[in-house]
């Protein structure tokens, strides 16, 4: 489509925790939370968050990016494919 790959990925980037809360916030209503589970996973994904980005930004090239989204997607294809075979 001519979008550059880092520049999708910084857009979506954007739109996730949005729509993250969003679910996580429905989930709530339906059980009871684990409040230091949470507390640990948040630290993590955000310590591990700041890495993964300046990897993308500034070690990666957006071809690099584009393949790495590409094989993403075809692990979830042929995952879904499989679990259609069962």
């Amino acid at each position: 489509m001519g979008i550059n790959a880092k520049e999708a990925g910084i857009a979506v980037s954007m739109v996730i925790p949005f729509s993250s809360f969003g679910a996580f916030s429905t989930y709530l209503s339906f059980i009871e939370m684990d409040w230091i589970l949470l507390a640990v996973v948040t630290v993590a994904a955000i310590l591990e968050g700041y890495p993964g980005n300046w990897i993308m930004l500034f070690k990666l090239s957006s071809a690099q990016v584009k393949k790495f989204i590409e094989v993403i997607l075809y692990l979830l294809a042929g995952k879904f494919i499989y679990d259609l075979m069962i």
